[in-house]
């Protein structure tokens, strides 16, 4: 199916790049496998060389963001606290403003910077890739009016 390594992973890149996978649904929990489960243990592979260095280069724990819009609240004892982050607050916020509904979350985390699975950085969103149950997350921010209000 895959031709070696590299390919596997410019695959799962390209699986992550083209689809939301917001919380760790059925789904989700499939895509944590293709990098916690695989038989190839490299995804560093799927960062180009810059975002390698950029990752390289940032501090040994690293504070990160998730901007999330929802019609409801969601229960993240159930669902996690999903694969995607950012290592900009700004952009976490426009993400939860953009998506639409009426629950507004802000979430932060700190993570070792060995735990994270990839940085990617081609569209600017400085997304961090991680596992969450690496995470001990805080919400910081959960209700949405003309500005963000701290609960």
């Amino acid at each position: 199916m895959f031709k070696n390594e590299q390919d596997y992973w410019n695959t799962v890149r390209q699986v992550l790049e083209e689809t939301e996978f917001g919380l760790l649904d059925s789904v989700g929990k499939k895509v944590v496998d293709l990098f916690a489960n695989s038989k190839f243990k490299n995804p560093n592979q799927m960062m180009t060389p810059d975002e390698e260095m950029e990752l390289n280069h940032m501090e040994d724990e690293i504070v990160i963001y998730r901007g999330i819009g929802t019609d409801e609240k969601i229960d993240f004892k159930k669902y996690g606290y999903g694969l995607h982050w950012t290592t900009n607050k700004d952009i976490a916020m426009w993400f939860a403003r953009g998506r639409g509904g009426h629950f507004k979350a802000l979430l932060t985390a700190t993570i070792s910077r060995d735990k994270v699975v990839a940085y990617f950085n081609q569209k600017g969103e400085q997304e961090v890739l991680i596992n969450p149950s690496d995470l001990n997350v805080n919400i910081i921010i959960n209700k949405w009016s003309e500005k963000w209000e701290l609960i």
